[in-house]
């Protein structure tokens, strides 16, 4: 053989060695470029993963904030219809206890009006006397009779509201 030969010999040799080490760097280049990208798949399923569940949060949080919001308007209607009632029990407990004076104011008057009618009897010459103050002790018993109603009336309603 020939030095031009076995020179070529060697050089095609040498190509062939650089060849297989080339196809031998591209195989382990074309695994790490497949493990890379299935680890970039890897990130990317984790990424949208947690993305979803992110998503999931905030619309559960903005749902419980609607909740939230409905729940505070139903409590503040109800904490004004409590303050209304109230309003209104303290009204009726006034009006009861002003019921109750008036009927008693109104039993004074009467038993007054029922010791002057009384008196007057007492002396029967005196009729102008009789008729008047049986005329006074019809009209203080007919108010008497009307205060003792509107009382009844009066914690009959009380009765209702503290039922309430």
């Amino acid at each position: 053989m020939t030095s031009a030969a076995a020179s070529a010999a060697n050089e095609t040799a040498n190509v062939k060695a650089e060849s297989v080490a080339d196809a031998a760097n591209l195989s382990a280049a074309s695994s790490q470029y497949t493990e890379a990208k299935a680890a970039q798949n890897s990130a990317s399923e984790n990424a949208n993963s947690a993305a979803t569940r992110l998503s999931n949060v905030n619309a559960e949080v903005t749902a419980n904030e609607k909740n939230y919001a409905k729940d505070n308007a139903v409590l503040s209607d109800a904490n004004t219809a409590l303050n209304d009632a109230e309003v209104k029990y303290s009204t009726a407990v006034g009006a009861s206890s002003a019921a109750e004076a008036q009927v008693n104011a109104k039993e004074v008057a009467y038993t007054e009006a029922s010791t002057a009618y009384n008196n007057a009897l007492k002396n029967p010459n005196n009729k102008p006397a009789i008729v008047l103050t049986a005329a006074i002790l019809n009209a203080q018993k007919k108010a008497y009779l009307n205060a003792q109603a509107e009382q009844t009336a009066d914690s009959a309603l009380l009765d209702e509201l503290q039922r309430a």
